[in-house]
């Protein structure tokens, strides 16, 4: 069992984690731009968004913090402003 979850781990831990024009991508787990309800920049480098999703029924609230390139914010500002529908 421990292989397992260490096996896990290194995989998600490889996989990039970033925003694309569908969704984010985050441990492997694909979330679409219709499950962000909120982002916020906490300083220039830390970007924080809420997501809910529903699965088995039940929706269940998340929170996604991205490190980001400081001198991509702005560009990163108006993607999110495209992409997001708060």
């Amino acid at each position: 069992m421990i292989l397992f979850l260490a096996l896990m781990y290194g995989v998600h831990n490889s996989i990039k984690d970033g925003l694309g024009e569908n969704g984010i991508l985050y441990w492997g787990a694909f979330h679409g731009w219709n499950e962000v309800n909120s982002y916020l920049f906490e300083n220039d480098v830390l970007l924080k968004m809420k997501i809910s999703q529903k699965k088995f029924g039940l929706k269940f609230n998340n929170e996604i913090k991205l490190i980001i390139n400081p001198k991509e914010k702005d560009d990163i500002v108006r993607f999110l402003e495209e992409k997001i529908i708060l």
